[in-house]
């Protein structure tokens, strides 16, 4: 039997190639993480989340609560990179600053389960909740959730 199509005849670099430009062009219109201190760049998009410096400073600001991921946000680190590639990709820079900053991060399996255990916007909606500005019917707006 002959197959009509078979993945294994697809280059897969070039499959992960297309499949990372498509999820960058879902998630371009989203804010994928937000700084919540005063500072000149207050909101993260894909161009900041694909640059893996840029994305393990912001991650080692998630971990001590200086900024926080979006639901978009995650998810697209799941989708782009996937948490075990990630996870990998940090553990092997030179300098991380998340691993310097966070000891508990030991393993490139520590680091994934840290971005899997992630809760998006954990710390603004303590602030907000705190501050008095969210209700219990409050929903995020669309730019922060994951595209549909």
């Amino acid at each position: 039997m002959i197959a009509l199509f078979s993945f294994d005849l697809i280059d897969r670099s070039n499959y992960t190639v297309i499949m990372q430009e498509t999820t960058k062009e879902k998630y371009r219109p989203k804010i994928l993480a937000i700084r919540l201190y005063h500072h000149k760049k207050h909101e993260f998009f894909v161009d900041d989340f694909i640059n893996l410096e840029e994305l393990d400073y912001l991650l080692s600001e998630v971990s001590c609560g200086e900024s926080d991921l979006t639901p978009a946000g995650k998810a697209f680190i799941n989708e782009y990179y996937g948490f075990t590639q990630l996870s990998s990709k940090i553990f092997d820079l030179k300098d991380s600053k998340l691993l310097r900053e966070d000891a508990s991060l030991k393993t490139s399996e520590d680091v994934e389960k840290w971005l899997i255990q992630i809760e998006p916007m954990d710390t603004l909606t303590f602030i907000e909740h705190a501050r008095g500005n969210i209700d219990k019917d409050s929903k995020l707006r669309d730019d922060l959730m994951p595209p549909s």
